[in-house]
């Protein structure tokens, strides 16, 4: 049988803690529920959040350079770091491509910054253009082997993009 800690602490003749009779250690004094309040007493932190709804880069240059621009950008450069110079020229890799109008939008705005040129998935646009010819959300994930879930996500975004819009 082990001997308690009290028993060890008087046997070990060591002034005073030999002359200890308490045990050890003090069992810890936590306050009684009543004592503490319930949980659900606590009023919920006021937080006003508001979440700001960004359009997506392909969005913004669409904006700025226009769709026929914007589709031979992300063509030519798609996926790709592009720099944009402050001023583009005439023999300008960006000016060659787009066009000098469609430069000097993009240098008015992202002149001296480097950008990732969005690279939209095919899948992505095959789902909205399958959706818009009538196929089922079934048809569409069986098709171009997605889940029913991927189908309504690309959707969603889709027609919060056209609300915003």
């Amino acid at each position: 049988m082990k001997p308690s800690a009290l028993a060890l602490v008087s046997a070990s003749g060591s002034g005073a803690l030999a002359n200890r009779t308490q045990p050890l250690r003090e069992p810890a004094q936590f306050p009684s529920a009543s004592e503490r309040g319930s949980f659900h007493s606590i009023p919920p932190a006021k937080t006003s959040v508001t979440r700001l709804e960004r359009p997506s880069l392909l969005q913004e240059l669409v904006d700025l350079i226009g769709q026929d621009a914007a589709a031979k950008l992300v063509d030519i450069f798609g996926g790709t770091r592009l720099y944009i110079p402050h001023s583009p020229q005439d023999d300008d890799l960006l000016t060659e491509s787009l066009g000098a109008e469609a430069a000097l939008k993009l240098a008015r705005i992202y002149g001296g910054d480097r950008i990732e040129v969005p690279n939209p998935t095919p899948r992505r646009a095959r789902i909205l253009e399958l959706r818009e010819t009538g196929c089922s959300i079934d048809a569409i994930a069986r098709n171009l082997g997605c889940t029913r879930r991927r189908v309504f996500q690309v959707l969603a975004e889709a027609r919060a993009a056209k609300r915003s819009a």
